[in-house]
């Protein structure tokens, strides 16, 4: 089983609990069966920098290792953000040959707000 995961990695270079990191705790012992998990953070209401990623999970990640390039897809990226107080904002993006991204959205719309992320991650 895959899924994909866009998650938030670090804020202003200080890496955060990640979805990544969660998924893989729920999801250790249990198989071929893949639990995914999803972190919130409060981010400042300034500017801030944040790493942030997009990556196909499996139940198995030496599966997902060995796919690399071929059916699972990660992309990665630092991207400058200014959140306005109270609103929410989810991790978004695509894996796609050929169409790959990450970014920041608005968690009521799911529009990007902030630039996209499309360095490859190997």
């Amino acid at each position: 089983m895959k899924s994909q995961l866009f998650y938030l990695a670090a804020v202003d270079g200080v890496p955060v609990a990640s979805s990544l990191q969660a998924t893989r705790a729920a999801t250790y012992g249990m198989g071929l069966s893949l639990r995914t998990r999803y972190v919130q953070h409060d981010v400042p209401a300034r500017p801030v920098r944040l790493r942030i990623v997009g990556t196909h999970v499996s139940a198995a990640p030496i599966r997902a290792r060995a796919s690399r390039g071929g059916r699972f897809l990660a992309v990665e990226g630092a991207v400058e953000f200014h959140p306005v107080a109270g609103k929410e904002y989810v991790i978004h993006g695509r894996l796609a040959k050929g169409d790959a991204y990450v970014c920041v959205a608005d968690g009521a719309t799911g529009e990007c707000i902030s630039a996209k992320a499309t360095q490859l991650r190997k």
